[in-house]
């Protein structure tokens, strides 16, 4: 609805007015129609700024043979209006076998990417690493779109040692990454902020939660100059 939308709006602008990546996920397995209309609306407004990406299907359970053309019909709609912004292919297995997207990869569209999700506690990097450097081989780019240092259903306990596990596999691939997620729950596991939060900052760390420090440092770590509030990075300029 038109509320939903304003929300959305508000937090796109503000990824374009402080040099933020933002990407546009469609939470849900509806139709390809349905999806293309939201996403004609977001590229509309959004198409000119290189920093807002997409990414059509979230987690989806069924087989790529069924994705596939409900990722075609999307982009088509976006690539309508958006030539070139990042666009972002779920998978089978909650986005978890990027490699059965590679063996029949979308080839009528360029910067395209595919997701790859995990919890650290559930998911180890022995396990599924392999597919993702399956489909890398393939020519296929992947983006961490989600990931957690716990369990799968978002709470604890947290594996910090496998997380760092992942981490260095995606360093020494140069794969992003995007935590889940920035959001207030006293869970200790999946939600950097504990209710007592303020929603406007500063953050001290002791409204930090669960795995929020661990996974700051480790951003903090991989982008250690950033611009001030309201510069963007020269990429965008």
């Amino acid at each position: 609805g038109s509320v939903s939308m304003a929300k959305l709006d508000a937090v796109l602008q503000a990824c374009v007015d402080n040099g933020i990546y933002g990407i546009v996920d469609w939470h849900a397995s509806t139709a390809a129609s349905q999806a293309a209309t939201f996403f004609t609306t977001v590229a509309t407004k959004w198409h000119t700024y290189p920093n807002i990406m997409y990414e059509p299907w979230n987690e989806p359970t069924v087989a790529w043979s069924t994705i596939k053309p409900y990722m075609e019909t999307v982009i088509k709609a976006i690539r309508a209006i958006d030539p070139t912004n990042i666009i972002i292919c779920g998978n089978p297995q909650w986005d978890q076998k990027p490699q059965d997207a590679a063996a029949d990869p979308i080839t009528d569209a360029t910067n395209i990417a595919y997701s790859m999700h995990f919890y650290a506690a559930s998911h180890s990097e022995a396990g599924f690493g392999p597919g993702i450097t399956t489909a890398m081989g393939k020519g296929c780019a992947i983006f961490i779109t989600e990931y957690g240092t716990c369990n799968a259903n978002g709470g604890s306990p947290l594996n910090l040692p496998a997380t760092t596990t992942w981490y260095n596999f995606l360093d020494a691939n140069m794969i992003g990454s995007t935590n889940w997620g920035v959001e207030a729950e006293d869970i200790g596991g999946a939600a950097c902020f504990t209710k007592s939060a303020s929603s406007t900052g500063p953050w001290p760390d002791n409204v930090l939660n669960g795995d929020a420090t661990f996974v700051r440092t480790y951003i903090m770590k991989a982008v250690p100059n950033q611009p001030p509030v309201g510069v963007l990075p020269s990429e965008f300029n």
